[in-house]
């Protein structure tokens, strides 16, 4: 067999198998959900409710108050011409899937350039990448994040590319732009090829991107707080502020979560190409993902599905591979003599290939309860509405959400961190003329609750807890004279529900 047709080989099966993967993991999703489509997270429907109202001429939630509740600049306005058309609620599925599928066409060119003996090496390591650090499974959350990873790979195989053309592909600067603009977290990724660029010589055109970033990311900052939302996203802030209050603290946590630990092995490899690699530029891109990984340390998340670290594991891993190619190419023609190699690609596959496995289920736990909530208001119970975990509940729902969690109303997260009682929820709900709460009610979510609210029914999942904030959602009247009529709808709606999902009415 030629080389070209070994090449092509190559590239048919391994893009088959991915897309074949794809396909495996959605019918497993449609069989759990009885042939209805859900993502494994409840957050893409804040964006896809956001962009609904984009296309509006609003930006928030609520028609007519303004939110910021997504962490990506851009991605809502991608979504918005979607929600114009009949199935915009597979947008963040089929951009995801893209996203991904090119992901890993780059990443299998880049194999087969270090290894283009044989097949085998590249092979093996492209089946690792795609079992072994979630690439698939991000693709079902619906979310961002297989953009940000492929703005990543991109910038890691420009610098390749600008390293063995000696000139900088042209599209390489649009992503460096790009990639902030989808999450902010890739502007270490940005900043590190930007590095690089500045140390091959290339500085008008660098230091112009990097203007260009800068402006657009002010700017964005500016338009949120003309609209009195702050310099950033309600989301960072809320999260930032719940999860982590004490920046050592998440220091630690991201240090002994799994994936932290992961990647401090690749932490102390990459210090040691850094201080011992003999070949200039692996020195060199050593010391710039090395910079990257210990600024996600910093300030970035390991966690919530193996979403938050993706899109710095799969270039961190990429430059371990390039610099020990001759090391790998024989681990891998003889793995009886290299185990180690093979056992920390083994507790990769148990970390974040569990994941993958989980996705279905985690899609499930989506389908039997906030896909459930979702259907009570929009069909059985059409008034404003309180929440403490938003998504599908707003999503085409046209009556008011109160997201008392904060990520959609500014002044709930204000009220929530600085209350020490729960009579701010009651006012609020008041305020909006909200007539039913369906919240979590757990030492995370709500451990206390208005007097006045009156608990009404039940609902919880069939199966374990993956991805939600608790199996079961309670459903509370705001007021006595609302618990008639919410008790009707409450036990129409019981009758349509999966016959899995256990019902309670009080």
């Amino acid at each position: 067999m030629s080389s070209q047709a070994s090449t092509d080989k190559y590239y048919r099966y391994s893009l088959g198998g991915f897309v074949a993967l794809f396909f495996l993991v959605l019918l497993c999703i449609l069989f759990l959900n009885q042939g209805q489509f859900i993502y494994s997270m409840d957050d893409p429907y804040i964006h896809l409710a956001l962009a609904e109202n984009i296309a509006k001429g609003h930006f928030g939630v609520n028609l007519g108050e303004y939110s910021a509740p997504s962490s990506s600049i851009i991605w809502p306005y991608l979504l918005v011409p979607f929600t114009l058309l009949p199935g915009g609620v597979y947008a963040p599925l089929l951009i995801g899937f893209l996203s991904a599928l090119l992901s890993f066409f780059i990443l299998l060119k880049m194999l087969k350039e270090w290894f283009p003996g044989s097949n085998r090496p590249a092979v093996v390591l492209s089946v690792f990448f795609t079992l072994a650090t979630n690439l698939m499974g991000v693709v079902f959350m619906g979310m961002e994040h297989n953009l940000q990873v492929m703005c990543s790979i991109l910038a890691l195989y420009g610098i390749f590319c600008t390293e063995k053309q000696n000139r900088v592909p042209g599209w390489l600067y649009l992503v460096l732009i790009l990639g902030p603009l989808v999450r902010y977290e890739n502007s270490v990724i940005s900043l590190i090829a930007g590095l690089y660029l500045l140390s091959r010589g290339y500085w008008w055109q660098t230091i112009l991107a990097g203007a260009v970033t800068i402006v657009l990311l002010a700017s964005y900052s500016l338009y949120l707080h003309s609209m009195d939302l702050g310099y950033l996203a309600s989301s960072i802030m809320v999260k930032s502020t719940d999860t982590y209050k004490d920046p050592v603290i998440r220091l630690l946590k991201n240090q002994l979560s799994p994936g932290g630990v992961l990647m401090w092995i690749a932490w102390f490899s990459l210090l040691w190409l850094v201080l011992k690699r003999p070949i200039k530029f692996e020195r060199l891109l050593a010391l710039l993902v090395l910079l990257a990984l210990s600024f996600h340390y910093m300030a970035g998340r390991f966690g919530w599905f193996g979403r938050y670290e993706l899109y710095i594991i799969i270039p961190v891993l990429l430059v371990l591979i390039y610099c020990h190619r001759d090391y790998i190419e024989r681990a891998i023609g003889k793995p009886h003599k290299h185990p180690i190699f093979f056992f920390y690609g083994l507790l990769f596959l148990l970390n974040y290939g569990n994941i993958l496995i989980k996705t279905p289920v985690s899609a499930n736990n989506i389908y039997e309860q906030q896909y459930q909530m979702h259907r009570f208001v929009s069909e059985f119970y059409p008034y404003p509405v309180a929440v403490n975990d938003l998504g599908w509940v707003s999503y085409q729902n046209d009556e008011y959400v109160l997201d008392l969690w904060g990520l959609a109303s500014r002044e709930a997260f204000e009220l929530r961190k600085a209350s020490s009682s729960s009579q701010w929820m009651a006012e609020l709900s008041n305020k909006h003329q909200v007539r039913l709460a369906m919240v979590y009610q757990n030492e995370q979510w709500l451990t206390d609750r208005p007097e006045q609210w009156q608990l009404m029914a039940s609902m919880e999942t069939s199966r374990p807890r993956m991805i939600i904030g608790d199996t079961e959602v309670k459903f509370f009247a705001t007021d006595a004279k609302y618990a008639e009529e919410l008790s009707r709808a409450l036990d129409r709606f019981g009758k349509t529900l999966p016959a899995e999902v256990t019902f309670k009415l009080y």
